[in-house]
């Protein structure tokens, strides 16, 4: 059973966590992917 603000934090977390999960396999610092985010321009 589940609560609006238990469903609204997972909610609100979820992208964060994905967040995290897409960023770890690629090794970029952010100097990399302010040049490559230039480039892409």
């Amino acid at each position: 059973m589940m609560t609006a603000e238990g469903r609204r934090s997972i909610m609100t977390s979820l992208p964060a966590r994905l967040a995290t999960l897409e960023r770890r396999p690629r090794r970029e610092t952010r100097r990399n992917r302010m040049a490559r985010e230039k480039q892409e321009q």
